[in-house]
């Protein structure tokens, strides 16, 4: 790993920040090109909605990440290593829905453009967070997959390779459920949001115990709502097209 990528008269550019400025770019002109080219959303708008959006996202990690950060209570907390993933995705959502509403352009559309760069986002941010020795892994005894920071003589689970490997199998899945709703017509309906919430919620409550912080009970609280609301809004929306049992005559 190398935390510090140069350093030019004491100017300090570190590689986990330009990963994290990276995934956030890349999050608004995906989301950009996706909703013009796939969604038929105006460019215009969709630039504006992308940067509403992203800057939603921001603003949820970082409030969340103070107020759950163990350090608010008493002492200054480094706003950057304290980001809320929960806090990002909760803010982006309400930012997605708020311009969608302004633009006057359909929700569903926009969320489902959005959902799969944000999938992709995530995961560039974990490696992000692998350089800059965040979110840990617990220590374990094992002899294989492992990773050892720089200042501990202890072994991890490499927990923020584990998350970038599952995000970036996440999107790959949804790129592929995407084409299929593309050939059957029902491109644009919140399938894609909904799916991505579900998956991304139960990976976080299912993988909290590889992780050496851990969830606090708001961000448990936060992705069971994320898993549980995304399976139900995806058999809402996919209820009317599944198979009827025939009713039986009387």
């Amino acid at each position: 790993m190398y935390p510090v990528l140069f350093n030019i008269a004491g100017f300090t550019i570190k590689t986990g920040e330009v990963i994290w400025l990276l995934s956030a770019v890349l999050f608004m002109v995906l989301t950009r090109n996706r909703g013009e080219r796939l969604y038929g959303i105006n460019s215009e708008t969709m630039t504006r909605s992308s940067v509403i959006s992203f800057l939603g996202a921001a603003t949820g990690a970082a409030l969340f990440g103070m107020l759950e950060s163990p350090q608010a209570a008493g002492g200054p907390v480094n706003l950057m290593l304290s980001l809320s993933s929960s806090g990002a995705i909760l803010f982006g959502a309400a930012s997605m829905f708020a311009a969608s509403q302004y633009y006057r352009m359909g929700f569903t559309a926009f969320a489902d453009a959005a959902s799969i760069p944000a999938a992709f986002s995530i995961a560039l941010w974990r490696l992000g967070c692998l350089a800059e020795g965040c979110c840990r892994g617990t220590v374990s005894k094992a002899h294989i997959c492992l990773l050892q920071y720089p200042g501990e003589n202890v072994a991890r689970i490499p927990y923020p390779l584990i998350e970038f490997s599952f995000d970036i199998i996440c999107v790959f899945l949804l790129l592929k459920i995407e084409k299929i709703l593309f050939k059957s017509g029902m491109e644009g309906r919140g399938i894609i949001l909904a799916m991505s919430l579900a998956l991304y919620g139960y990976f976080r409550l299912a993988s909290n115990f590889l992780r050496e912080d851990g969830l606090t009970p708001a961000g448990t609280a936060a992705f069971a709502v994320f898993a549980v609301g995304g399976t139900a809004a995806l058999i809402r929306i996919l209820r009317p097209h599944m198979p009827q049992p025939a009713r039986k005559g009387r």
